[in-house]
């Protein structure tokens, strides 16, 4: 085992060196998220109803979207800021019907004998995506009244539709799907069918990446440590840490570990570890950093030294 005076010489370098690596890290996301911020939203008519938006990241086109549902009075935005919740995207989708609406030829329910309940029956449409026409109304004519009205209208109770499909490019890029219809259950000709409508308009943007913080963050690991003489696994705990949030982490700070052999119990102390787990496939979380430890016999009188890797809980 070495000497604690020469121990804090190694971990001197150790730690100067990863210092350099972490403001490095630290630098470089600054100038490339400056870059994708510039971008913008694709959109894409796959048909009249369904349209691809591949998305940019752009918190100032967030900002704007979210201004334009406040000055909608949106219920969602009021739920939002009542629980606090951050927004990470949002999507607005405007659907049109077209504007002219038709007739079918009338039909006349016969009253019998007393011809004043002759009731003339028309059905209006109203035209859709593809040409397809929805019927929305059925009007009501009844010739022989002498009193009252003789003009009647019943809406039908139509159902609109809208899915969202998040999907992600082999290139990393995020998509959102989106298509709309409506359906009309009400008469036996439209009952079941689909109804295209025709997306006009789409906005829809993410949240730029969170800028990465340095927090308070206890988390356990579990570690393998590999030492001068032996390679034995721990459990450590760490305190702090530097990332996107408290399970998305690039760097631990403050880490003690337990662990030991069938032979020797140790306690040891691991000041920063980087997440390698970046650059590796497969695999999300692996930190590697410098540790010094001391057995239980010894207790501070001697010290080793060596690399922990970790996998946090």
């Amino acid at each position: 085992m070495m000497k604690l005076k020469e121990h804090i010489s190694v971990v001197k370098d150790v730690v100067f060196m990863l210092i350099v690596v972490f403001l490095a890290f630290k630098i470089v996301p600054m100038f490339s998220n400056s870059q994708v911020a510039n971008s913008q939203t694709t959109i894409k008519h796959i048909t009249e109803s369904v349209v691809k938006a591949t998305l940019a990241a752009n918190d100032a086109k967030l900002h704007e979207l979210e201004k334009r549902l406040e000055t909608k009075n949106s219920a969602s935005l009021i739920a939002i800021k009542k629980t606090n919740e951050k927004i990470k995207e949002i999507g607005i989708a405007v659907a049109q019907i077209k504007g002219t609406a038709s007739s079918e030829k009338s039909d006349i329910i016969s009253g019998g004998e007393d011809h004043s309940k002759d009731i003339d029956t028309t059905v209006v449409y109203q035209t859709v995506a593809g040409g397809k026409e929805l019927p929305v109304a059925t009007v009501y004519y009844s010739p022989n009244v002498k009193h009252g009205d003789k003009w009647g209208v019943q809406t039908h109770p139509i159902k609109y539709y809208a899915s969202v499909i998040s999907t992600q490019s082999r290139d990393g890029s995020d998509n959102r799907y989106v298509e709309m219809w409506a359906e009309n259950n009400f008469t036996t000709q439209s009952k079941g069918k689909k109804y295209p409508l025709t997306i006009s308009h789409v906005d829809w943007v993410k949240k730029e990446l969170s800028n990465k913080e340095f927090m308070y963050n206890k988390r356990l690991s579990f570690s393998s440590n590999l030492g001068m003489y032996e390679l034995y696994p721990s459990i450590d705990l760490s305190f702090f840490s530097y990332g996107k949030t408290n399970r998305d982490m690039d760097w631990k700070f403050i880490e003690f570990s337990f662990g030991g052999t069938h032979k020797n119990l140790y306690i040891g102390f691991i000041p920063v570890s980087y997440n390698v787990g970046h650059f590796i496939p497969l695999v999300e979380n692996l930190f590697v950093g410098p540790y010094i430890n001391t057995d239980m016999e010894s207790l501070g009188t001697m010290f080793n030294y060596g690399i922990n890797f970790s996998i946090p809980f």
